[in-house]
């Protein structure tokens, strides 16, 4: 109980304390040759990073140092020991930012509580203008990626980024802990993997891999198949030109518009699929607790097994039955080649054409 009064105190004095630092900026610019470069390697711990198209074939690294102190000579010693390293090894560039390892620059939580000084010390800024077609690698705690207008293979291993992709082309990989992941208009692969993080991926060319633990994922506009699975979190799928595969242990699906087959399984939420257009698809269906709606093609032919152990079964298919009860549902829709498959632990199922 001691401590939680304690606590509560601190909280309160640190509610009407402020910060009183001010902001100084120190600024390098390096220059290389882009001719002889093929790779690039960011080791920066956090802050921000904008990677951009060069008008040439020069790159450039524009690198600020934002820090926060009473006066000029504190943040000059601050920024001196702040180390920044821009270097090229036969043709891979190196870029590191290094920060200081020394007791009077790191925080605790009563210091920060009691001074109600929830930023560090420091922020990095990095602006890499850079030729297309190069490969980059970035490796850090919390450093936030923008990248934009460039062709380029990227991978991001981060523990907590956001990571913001437009007008891009090529292959990207993403690994995160945790951090919201946004790509509009990319043209090449994506292998996502966020343990608690967002992903939205609106107009891509090229197949897509995403994992989430736990976080929502929204996807629109690809031509592609698409892998997506999620343990928690809702999934949001719309206007799919190929072969899906979705999946969540506890979160809603909801899918509309796929040219191709489908594979969706949830164990505990509601599964939505609608504007299935596959003539001779393969639907494959399946949700342990949770209800399923699903809307085919008028033109869709093939084999159908629907069955339900505790709900109730609804379709306005007409089709050659071979099997028929309140649960379960067998036969033929046409003579084509496509499968449905649609089946419920304990959900009602709803299916009919569009």
């Amino acid at each position: 109980m001691r401590k939680v009064v304690i606590m509560t105190a601190l909280l309160m004095f640190g509610a009407v304390a402020a910060r009183a630092d001010r902001e100084f900026s120190y600024n390098k610019n390096n220059k290389f040759d882009g001719a002889t470069v093929t790779s690039v390697k960011i080791d920066m711990p956090h802050g921000d990073i904008a990677i951009v198209k060069a008008p040439g074939q020069e790159i450039e690294i524009q690198y600020k140092n934002i820090v926060y102190s009473q006066d000029q000579a504190e943040a000059d010693k601050l920024n001196a020991d702040f180390v920044y390293k821009a270097e090229v090894s036969g043709n891979i560039l190196t870029i590191k930012i290094e920060p200081p390892d020394h007791p009077r620059h790191r925080k605790g939580l009563i210091n920060r509580i009691i001074n109600n000084d929830w930023e560090d010390e420091y922020y990095p800024l990095i602006k890499i203008s850079i030729p297309d077609g190069k490969s980059i690698q970035v490796m850090s705690a919390a450093a936030d990626v923008d990248v934009h207008d460039l062709r380029l293979d990227l991978d991001v291993q981060s523990a907590s980024s956001d990571i913001s992709l437009e007008t891009t082309q090529g292959r990207f990989n993403c690994n995160l802990a945790s951090g919201d992941i946004t790509v509009m208009g990319h043209r090449g692969p994506l292998d996502i993997e966020g343990i608690s993080s967002d992903i939205k991926l609106t107009d891509v060319e090229g197949d897509i891999k995403a994992t989430t633990t736990s976080g929502d994922a929204e996807i629109d506009k690809v031509k592609g198949s698409v892998h997506i699975s999620s343990t928690s979190g809702d999934n949001q799928v719309y206007d799919i030109d190929g072969n899906l595969f979705v999946s969540s242990a506890s979160g809603e699906i909801v899918v509309s518009g796929v040219t191709g087959s489908v594979k969706a399984e949830a164990i505990s939420g509601d599964i939505r699929l609608s504007a299935l257009s596959a003539k001779e698809g393969d639907f494959d269906i399946e949700s342990i607790s949770g209800d399923v709606e699903m809307e085919i093609s008028n033109n869709f032919t093939g084999q159908m097994e629907v069955r339900t152990v505790s709900g109730s079964l609804n379709s306005h298919l007409s089709a050659e039955l071979e099997s028929y009860s309140d649960s379960q549902l067998r036969g033929r829709l046409g003579d084509g080649r496509g499968k449905l498959s649609v089946s419920t632990t304990s959900g009602d199922i709803n299916i009919d054409r569009y």
